[in-house]
């Protein structure tokens, strides 16, 4: 998923993991399983964090890639979310 926001074209990680992922894995079914394991949200809690960023970028509230990490780390300590650890010690989403 891409979001452009303030001109700029924001790539989620969930994204990029999972093209890296696609790329490294010949069995799908092994993929899956990996990714079951590693998801912080649920579908609903990304569409919950994908339309508060979309409005922001309406607003033209101009929200980097940064910014967005750090709204997505935000989100997932306020709900209590189990993440990796990296995430603590950046106060920002990343990769996994």
């Amino acid at each position: 998923m891409k979001l452009v926001a303030g001109g700029h074209c924001i790539e989620f990680a969930w994204e990029i993991t999972l093209t890296f992922s696609l790329k490294k894995s010949k069995d799908a079914s092994d993929l899956h399983d990996n990714l079951a394991v590693k998801k912080v949200f649920t579908g609903d809690e990304e569409l919950l964090l994908v339309d508060y960023i979309q409005e922001a970028a309406k607003l033209q509230y101009g929200l980097g890639l940064k910014d967005v990490n750090r709204l997505t780390y935000e989100f997932a300590t306020k709900n209590n979310k189990k993440y990796p650890a990296q995430w603590d010690k950046d106060q920002m989403a990343g990769e996994y």
